[in-house]
């Protein structure tokens, strides 16, 4: 594949409505596994229902999802085929999606890669999640880390947890690929729609939120972990524990939900007392119901961000072949652009946000071949961008935890 044409697939924005929401003092700096200084200032905070920086002025953040191989982890070691096939990422990718425009990078990650064995962390996976998020904070870009799962598990669905923290045990696993790639061919081995709401993916996301066999508990070793390690890195502005959490079939799941968001949040302020918190509602009462419940009290935390991680299809008139909905509240803005479109985000503010300092640490090269690579599809992660208010009609809200927006 043509590079031009490569790095403009990765450019591919897959864009939602992220409410900073609150205020808490900032802290944070570079890499190590100790916590952080309480006394270092951030690079970004929310204030006041708004994401700024260590000058107090409002970011606009221009964003794109990265799935790098080596970080998205959707190979097996048994001889199973791939889920898919993950696109390479190096320095010159980073300088390139900040020469495009963008000045922010939502960097996917996968539980299994990282602690396919409980207890034991994968060097590999740390020391490569360390060069790509040095090389995108050399190019000037922001990076938020994202938990990413899309069906639980490459097990059961496209990747995210580990086969350990699957409960209940699967009784059969799958592979892959979902959709070929250049050096992955079909035939493909199944629908990932299909594979979502199959019975051992809810089964799999029930048992997490009723925290089975404390597997909330279980997966806070991990999380630590990778915030603790850039927490005093400013160009990190924040970690998100989950991508697109399923609850809708889980007995109060909306309060199991809110239950996990506070206790992540709260195992990271132990190691990181400052940088931001990405909260995301329940997938599927967000897209398919336009609603997504509020928390049953103030969020104990004011440094958060509402990653709202809304679809096209949610939106009323929205040309997807769904029928407009004649009343009830509308939601926030998403729009999956053409490729290589730019696309600005929030209300109001400056229209450029001020990158973050550059690392003065070196980065090791990676020699690779300059062959053809495969665009990473981080098809359900979703950059945080506010659409600007009067494009989009979207009221931006300061309430703390998931609110409607409307038109």
């Amino acid at each position: 594949m043509h590079r031009s044409t490569r790095l403009t697939a990765l450019a591919r924005v897959l864009t939602s409505l992220a409410l900073a929401v609150g205020l808490a003092p900032g802290c944070a700096g570079g890499n190590g596994d100790a916590a952080a200084d309480p006394a270092a200032t951030p690079a970004v905070r929310a204030v006041d229902g708004r994401l700024v920086d260590a000058h107090g002025r409002q970011l606009v953040l221009r964003g794109v999802n990265v799935k790098a191989e080596g970080l998205f982890d959707a190979t097996f070691d048994d001889g199973r085929r791939p889920t898919e096939q993950v696109a390479p990422f190096d320095r010159s990718d980073a300088e390139q999606i900040a020469r495009l425009g963008f000045d922010f990078v939502r960097l996917c990650v996968s539980w299994s890669g990282l602690e396919p064995t409980e207890g034991q962390f994968s060097a590999a996976a740390f020391s490569r999640l360390d060069e790509v998020v040095g090389w995108l904070i050399e190019a000037g870009l922001y990076v938020l880390i994202d938990f990413h799962e899309d069906a639980w598990s490459k097990d059961l669905g496209e990747d995210g947890a580990p086969l350990w923290a699957t409960l209940p045990p699967p009784t059969k696993l799958l592979e892959g690929p979902l959709w070929p790639g250049p050096d992955l061919e079909c035939p493909c081995t199944g629908d990932l729609g299909e594979r979502r709401a199959s019975l051992p993916v809810l089964a799999a996301f029930a048992s997490f939120f009723e925290n089975r066999e404390q597997i909330q508990e279980r997966f806070v070793p991990v999380w630590q972990r990778v915030a603790g390690r850039y927490a005093r890195e400013p160009g990190v502005i924040g970690y998100e524990a989950m991508n697109e959490p399923v609850t809708i079939h889980v007995a109060h799941g909306a309060d199991r939900l809110e239950d996990f968001h506070r206790r992540m949040v709260a195992a990271l302020r132990e190691v990181s007392p400052r940088q931001a918190y990405f909260l995301e509602p329940d997938v599927v009462t967000r897209n398919l119901l336009w609603t997504a419940p509020g928390p049953r009290e103030p969020f104990p935390d004011g440094n958060v961000v509402y990653a709202a991680h809304l679809y096209p299809y949610s939106f009323p008139g929205e040309p997807s072949g769904r029928p407009r909905r004649s009343s009830g509240p509308s939601t926030g803005c998403s729009t999956r652009p053409r490729a290589g479109a730019r696309h600005r985000s929030s209300a109001s503010g400056p229209r450029r946000s001020t990158p973050p300092p550059r690392s003065r640490r070196s980065r090791p090269s990676r020699a690779r071949s300059r062959g053809a690579r495969s665009a990473g599809r981080c098809g359900s992660g979703r950059t945080t961008a506010a659409p600007r208010r009067r494009r989009a009609r979207v009221r931006s809200s300061t309430t703390t935890g998931p609110s409607d927006v409307g038109s």
